[in-house]
């Protein structure tokens, strides 16, 4: 039992070693390309109004917020 409950601890540490080895350097060609790099998290489309800092921002055309 011991061994299940370390394993369970430390699959997030592998997880996240896992996805910063797939990082890039931040220099996208594209605005998709950009958008792609944090595919590997989940994410949502959010409203400005239930952002912690970006409440009171007005979000352009073309804008979205995602968390």
């Amino acid at each position: 039992m011991e061994r299940v409950a370390a394993v369970a601890e430390i699959a997030p540490y592998f997880w996240a070693l896992h996805l910063e080895a797939k990082c890039h350097p931040a220099n996208p060609a594209s605005k998709a390309q950009l958008e792609a790099f944090p595919s590997l998290y989940s994410q949502r489309e959010i409203r400005t109004s239930q952002s912690m800092w970006g409440h009171d921002h007005q979000l352009q055309p073309g804008e979205r917020m995602i968390q």
